[in-house]
């Protein structure tokens, strides 16, 4: 994966494991140390947690909130928004959409 500009697909199911547990300091530690650790931009991240998303076992609804979130942070960053503060709101919102009934 560090060859292929990828991070592991199953670090990153565990990110958004760690946000749907409510933590969100773990969930941005990890993150963050995944990027630095496979030299990952924003933009390579925001791609592979959107097919992440689809791994985890939540409802069909909150996947689907959860993807088009990743979008809208994909677009801010590519409209030049700082990429860690949007994928600290990314990780925010998750944790947030997990806890609603």
């Amino acid at each position: 994966y560090n060859v292929s500009g990828y991070a592991e697909p199953k670090e990153l199911v565990k990110v958004l494991e760690l946000a749907s547990q409510q933590k969100f300091i773990e969930s941005r530690d990890k993150l963050l140390s995944i990027m630095l650790n496979y030299g990952l931009s924003g933009l390579d991240i925001i791609k592979q947690l959107q097919k992440a998303v689809w791994q985890l076992s939540f409802d069909d609804r909150k996947k689907l909130e959860m993807s088009t979130l990743c979008g809208d942070i994909e677009f801010r960053m590519v409209a030049g928004s700082d990429e860690f503060l949007q994928l600290e709101a990314l990780l925010a919102k998750f944790c947030l959409i997990t806890n609603e009934k």
